[in-house]
């Protein structure tokens, strides 16, 4: 990922079922991801490329993708409509000691952003198939004409159709993937393959070359 970073994150799965039984949605923003981990070594490789660019994470978590576009150069926007991951994210920025990330605690199904950004990020927010139409409609009302979005999954069963619905509109999807280790392997060496689609909008002509 081009440097070291320190991210604080629940680490046990079990330990988290236990406190959160009484909550009303199970907290999955306080864990870190394997798609969070592609997404970040992808967006460190844009460094210099992003200076200045206008960028939204949604679902959030612990912050990790924002704060790798923010060293990339971007100017970043972490939402997430849980509290906890909100003071998760301040705090990895602060570990890391990255500057000028703004938060904002924001639930999709009651989103108030009108902001266009050049890029959107997100990293496995395609968890469930009701969230697909609330995702679209921020890339829809969010991204800029010329921008792009880098949406990371770990091949969920139901992400196929999200992109099928994405084509039928329109846009411009480009895929590549990528092998990381699992943050939780169950077998020495695992790894995770991850897809990170860059998402581009239809009134954007797109060459091959660049989607």
């Amino acid at each position: 990922m081009g440097r070291v970073w320190r991210i604080d994150a629940v680490r046990d799965h079990s330990a988290l079922l236990g406190v959160a039984g009484d909550l009303t949605e199970f907290p999955f923003g306080l864990l870190l991801w394997e798609s969070s981990l592609a997404l970040a070594d992808r967006l460190g490789t844009e460094t210099g490329k992003l200076n200045g660019a206008e960028t939204l994470e949604i679902g959030a978590g612990a912050g990790l993708a924002g704060l790798a576009a923010a060293a990339a150069g971007a100017r970043v926007v972490q939402t997430d409509h849980s509290a906890e991951a909100i003071a998760l994210c301040r705090r990895n920025a602060d570990l890391n000691r990255i500057d000028g990330v703004s938060l904002a605690q924001s639930d999709w199904r009651d989103w108030h952003d009108a902001r266009r950004y050049d890029l959107i990020i997100g990293a496995d927010v395609l968890y469930e198939r009701e969230t697909h139409t609330l995702v679209r409609e921020i890339l829809s009302r969010n991204l800029a004409p010329s921008g792009r979005a880098i949406l990371a999954d770990p091949r969920r069963l139901d992400t196929p159709a999200f992109l099928a619905s994405l084509r039928a509109e329109g846009w411009h999807i480009g895929m590549e993937s990528l092998e990381v280790p699992a943050i939780v392997p169950v077998r020495p060496g695992q790894s995770v393959t991850i897809d990170l689609f860059t998402i581009r909008n239809p009134r954007t002509p797109v060459s091959p070359r660049t989607a």
